[in-house]
């Protein structure tokens, strides 16, 4: 018997041989199927949290909840009161909140799908929960919102909407998909007392509905108001909101971006530049335009609309480019509260793998421009007052 095994091993030995090397490599084939697949499911799963991150704000933030949105405060001074010229039109304070269907980590990808919401708001402490006290709000304070985006399409929060009474649009609301896409609204802020006021905050939400809400989060704020000092109120000024001048939270480390606040009133040119190789602007919040009358660059700032009578001419430029150098960018805002804005807020992005380990990265009108808090810095404002 033992013979006749070895005598088939001898003649049929590439039989053998064969079967022996298949039978060892299934383990191996199973191996590595397996962890390209592995490898795969990670893809997927990174690429499906960066999806959910394509829903943002210049305001609001991600909420694990529609009742818990977090506490955002806006600084106003005197000189940022509206008073509109119409007869029994209240003067007010502006806060806009723009929505948009890209990530505030990489705003050139844009949602591939539309993103559907229901845009809702209520009144509530700083703490988020709802206020329930008529006589807290008062008769005088009301909150005017206007949907930017579609005509005659306002609402108004007042002491009659209280306990679990939101007020919220008729119409849902749409960022178009594989685009730039964004919806602005108008909050106006009637009969509010800045020194007195900061825990009368109004809550927002925006929640995705339909098909979207399984990919993307609610983002949700309370949004309130509080006095900022009045020294050179009637100039410009520059800061970061996020600066714990501004806010409780003081690490810089914390944040994925910031947003750059230029207030003010008179004239004055304010000179931004920065460092992309460290960190970039929102490219959205400006839209490079070539007037043939000017040299250069032109950007309109988003959500404005020039006069009927602007021609391009140097009267109605709001904000130029100037030459790169290396990698720095610099762009000019020629403000002027009467014909532009009072109030821009521009968001900057960090840069993947760059270091911030404290605040000194933003050089805030540094005169001395071989100082170490200019050299060092990732970006830099100065202004010259005009008038």
């Amino acid at each position: 018997m033992k013979d006749r095994i070895i005598d088939l091993i001898k003649n049929q030995w590439f039989r053998v041989w064969a079967i022996f090397i298949t039978l060892s490599l299934i383990p191996l084939t199973v191996t590595a199927e397996y962890k390209d697949q592995s490898n795969v499911m990670k893809r997927v799963v990174a690429a499906s949290e960066s999806q959910k991150m394509r829903f943002s704000s210049n305001k609001l933030v991600q909420s694990s909840s529609d009742s818990d949105p977090a506490y955002i405060i806006e600084y106003k001074s005197s000189s940022d009161l509206v008073s509109p010229s119409g007869e029994n039109q209240p003067s007010y304070y502006a806060v806009h909140v723009f929505l948009w269907n890209y990530s505030l980590q990489n705003p050139t990808r844009y949602m591939d799908s539309d993103i559907d919401y229901d845009v809702s708001f209520y009144f509530a402490d700083r703490q988020g929960a709802r206020i329930t006290d008529a006589s807290v709000i008062g008769a005088s304070r009301s909150v005017q919102i206007i949907d930017k985006s579609v005509s005659n399409n306002d609402i108004t929060l007042d002491s009659s909407h209280l306990n679990d009474t939101t007020v919220t649009f008729t119409n849902r609301h749409t960022l178009t998909q594989n685009v730039s896409s964004s919806n602005e609204f108008e909050l106006r802020f009637v009969g509010w007392d800045l020194a007195a006021d900061a825990d009368i905050c109004v809550a927002m939400v925006a929640k995705p509905v339909d098909g979207s809400s399984a990919e993307l989060k609610t983002l949700s704020g309370a949004i309130g108001l509080a006095q900022q000092s009045e020294a050179g109120a009637s100039g410009w000024r520059a800061y970061l909101n996020e600066h714990p001048d501004t806010t409780s939270l003081s690490t810089v480390s914390s944040y994925d971006g910031f947003n750059l606040v230029l207030t003010g009133s008179g004239k004055a040119d304010i000179t931004i530049s920065w460092d992309t190789s460290k960190l970039d602007l929102n490219k959205n919040v400006y839209d490079p335009l070539n007037h043939s009358s000017v040299t250069g660059n032109v950007f309109g700032y988003t959500g404005y609309t020039p006069p009927a009578t602007a021609d391009g001419s140097d009267e109605y430029i709001e904000i130029t480019v100037e030459a790169d150098d290396g990698n720095w960018k610099t762009i000019v805002i020629h403000a002027d509260n009467k014909k532009f804005r009072s109030r821009y807020n521009i968001q900057l992005y960090k840069q993947p793998n760059t270091a911030y380990s404290n605040w000194s990265f933003f050089a805030n009108n540094v005169s001395d421009t071989t100082s170490a808090l200019y050299q060092d810095a990732y970006i830099r404002v100065n202004i010259a007052q005009t008038s």
